[in-house]
């Protein structure tokens, strides 16, 4: 299950920024581009920090599942697109010694360890390392056990969906601020 978030400006703020910038017709996809992109990457850190609260995973991986489509001068909105892949149990803390009936892991932060019965960690010929389990009775076939994807948490989290977009907006005002009033400099200093 999936997730989206959209960046992008209220219309009453570009139909201010497009009587503004009216003589200057290539001033504003620069402004708008430039401020998105930066917003959207602050809002993709944020989002990964958030859920590496909420999962038992590193921020790195819970970042890794959120990608981004930037802005450009012709589409002002970035999206930020949360995957439905589902995490290998070895993200989550796992580990197994063989006193142990299974492989254990925890996949939310404030719950507590759970243990997957008959489940080995091993790494297989390509070097990838994760929690298997036999389909069998023999020693091969094996298969890697997984959690819950990013997008399956997200969807029980709306309020954190919301104060997402609430902060990407605030981020999207201030960066298109900052690039008006470095673009407003530039031209003063042409113009001097």
């Amino acid at each position: 299950m999936a997730v989206d978030v959209e960046v992008k400006l209220n219309e009453r703020k570009l139909r201010q920024l497009q009587q503004l910038f009216a003589s200057y017709p290539r001033a504003l996809p620069k402004i708008m581009s430039r401020s998105v992109n930066r917003a959207a990457t602050k809002t993709r850190t944020a989002a990964g920090r958030a859920i590496s609260r909420i999962l038992n995973i590193k921020a790195k991986t819970a970042k890794e599942a959120v990608s981004l489509t930037k802005a450009n001068y012709r589409n002002w909105t970035a999206r930020l697109h949360i995957s439905g892949r589902r995490i290998p149990l070895i993200e989550f803390g796992g580990t197994w010694q063989r006193r142990w009936a299974g492989a254990k892991y925890r996949i939310k932060r404030e719950g507590g360890r759970e243990t997957a019965e008959g489940a080995f960690i091993a790494s297989v010929g390509s070097g990838h390392r994760g929690i298997f389990r036999r389909a069998g009775e023999s020693r091969l076939p094996i298969y890697e056990l997984y959690g819950p994807s990013v997008g399956a948490v997200m969807v029980g989290a709306t309020t954190m969906l919301r104060t997402l977009e609430k902060d990407a907006g605030r981020e999207l005002e201030k960066n298109i601020d900052s690039q008006v009033k470095l673009l407003l400099e530039q031209q003063g200093r042409a113009a001097g």
